[in-house]
């Protein structure tokens, strides 16, 4: 299918995961809907519980929307619930990749606009997070002191915050977590 500037473009199709039972499904069609052309929304239900499962597929009609979907709604909280999580599998990945290369990464004023909706869809339920990620850093520091107030209980040892996110599996011969994990 020809896209902007007569590249091709093709349906994306994006999972979306931690939906939070606070959000009807009504309002995760709207959320998507302000990214861009949904092709089709489908979230699987509990065939026990009837109840809708934290987690569905949605098909845009090309990469720019998929693009935009994955910015924009990727991480966005609602007050008491993980982040929502957005990711495609490897081959769209690629695709969208080459895209973007080949398009740029979209307007910062469409996604201003698509916040706009998303603040109109979910209002106050919205974790509004700054531009320098003092979420998650505030976030981080709670977790560290938390730590430090734990291992204060096993002999004063000293907790030391990271300045991002720690890349790999942790230090050899550490202790496993609960179960053995």
């Amino acid at each position: 299918v020809p896209g902007p500037a007569g590249a091709l473009d093709r349906p994306c199709t994006v999972y979306v995961g931690r939906i939070p039972g606070a959000v009807e499904d009504a309002e995760v069609r709207a959320l998507l809907g302000a990214c861009g052309a949904v092709r089709s929304w489908k979230r699987p239900v509990d065939p026990v519980s009837k109840t809708q499962k934290a987690f569905g597929y949605c098909e845009y009609a090309g990469g720019a929307d998929a693009i935009r979907a994955m910015r924009v709604l990727g991480g966005l909280q609602v007050k008491g619930c993980e982040p929502l999580l957005l990711k495609v599998d490897a081959k769209t990945q690629a695709f969208l990749q080459q895209y973007e290369s080949q398009h740029g990464a979209g307007a910062a004023d469409e996604d201003a606009d698509v916040l706009a909706q998303v603040r109109g869809i979910l209002g106050s339920r919205l974790v509004e997070a700054d531009a320098g990620g003092e979420q998650q850093q505030s976030e981080t520091a709670k977790n560290a002191r938390m730590a430090q107030a734990l291992l204060s209980d096993l002999g004063g040892l000293e907790v030391a915050v990271p300045a991002g996110p720690r890349p790999g599996p942790g230090p050899q011969g550490a202790a496993a977590g609960p179960g053995g994990q």
